[in-house]
């Protein structure tokens, strides 16, 4: 009798065994994570997720992405220029990426108008799930800047003038103000300056020479040809609507 009832409990263990076994490889499934709708792309071998357009001035350690996930033993971010703006915080049932102390100067520094990360997640069934991340950014508006003006005084012969009344004085002379903003809203510029009886201003849009925004190149006419021989100090602006830069420019009538 004592034989059955070893024998019944061997049974017994085998079977709990077989049952852990069956739960084990119902749980051990591929990662995944639970959500749904637009911006999530499962089809592929590499899933493609696009977060929520997102404000390129967030505080340093605001979630902007985070989701319910399962089976999930660890994750591994591919080597990327844009990982040190982002930290990504792996919990037992979720996963969420962070603005880093970084974050603020990415527009400026990687002039790109959203944030790329790919990472492979470690799966409880042992593979592996590389899962490529997007997130677009907002554009916030910034001041506008002088990138290139005169380094010293701009001549003009009065006589080809008074030839030539249409006579741009600043040729061969970039004056170039940019704007980063890539919302194109925000980097429109006009330019003026303190002395319109003086000079008369055009502008045109130029190559971007910051890869980012756009950048104009001021074009000076002298308004009038009945002024003064003499030196002319003067404030050109330009601004975007919201933000105005300044710079200095001295003029030589001769």
């Amino acid at each position: 009798m004592g034989q059955l009832t070893l024998g019944l409990s061997h049974l017994t263990v085998l079977a709990l065994i077989s049952v852990l076994m069956n739960t084990f490889l119902v749980n051990a499934q591929d990662c995944d994570f639970l959500i749904e709708g637009e911006g999530i792309d499962k089809t592929g071998t590499e899933w493609k997720i696009t977060g929520e357009p997102i404000s390129e001035e967030l505080g340093t350690q605001t979630i902007i992405w985070n989701a319910p996930s399962e089976n999930v033993v660890s994750s591994t971010a591919a080597t990327h220029p844009h990982n040190k703006y982002l930290t990504g915080h792996r919990y037992n049932s979720r996963y969420e990426y962070r603005a880093s102390a970084s974050f603020s100067d990415f527009v400026s520094v990687e002039r790109r108008t959203s944030i790329e990360r790919s990472v492979t997640f470690g799966c409880a069934d042992g593979k592996d799930r590389k899962v490529n991340f997007t997130f677009p950014l907002i554009d916030v508006n910034d001041a506008p800047f002088f990138i290139s003006i005169p380094d010293k005084a701009i001549n003009v012969n009065l006589e080809e003038i008074e030839n030539d009344p249409d006579k741009i004085i600043n040729e061969n002379v970039a004056i170039n103000a940019a704007d980063i903003d890539f919302n194109p809203i925000n980097s429109e510029l006009t330019f003026a300056s303190d002395r319109p009886s003086l000079l008369r201003l055009a502008w045109e849009e130029v190559p971007s020479s910051l890869g980012i925004g756009q950048e104009f190149g001021a074009i000076l006419r002298l308004n009038s040809t009945d002024v003064l021989v003499g030196r002319y100090s003067v404030n050109l602006f330009c601004t975007d609507g919201q933000y105005t830069a300044s710079t200095n420019l001295t003029i030589n009538i001769l």
